[in-house]
């Protein structure tokens, strides 16, 4: 049981993680095109 447990831990925790990465992804995905923009007026 306490085995088991542990594992789902494991396992909800690797799935959280991946939702933030996704969220950081996807943030980072809207903010690229604001850094290029700001990168072509500069050169």
């Amino acid at each position: 049981m306490i085995i088991n447990g542990i594992r789902t831990c494991k396992i909800l925790t690797i799935l959280r993680a991946e939702n933030k990465l996704e969220d950081f992804v996807g943030t980072l995905a809207r903010l690229l095109p604001i850094l290029d923009n700001t990168k072509t007026y500069n050169s």
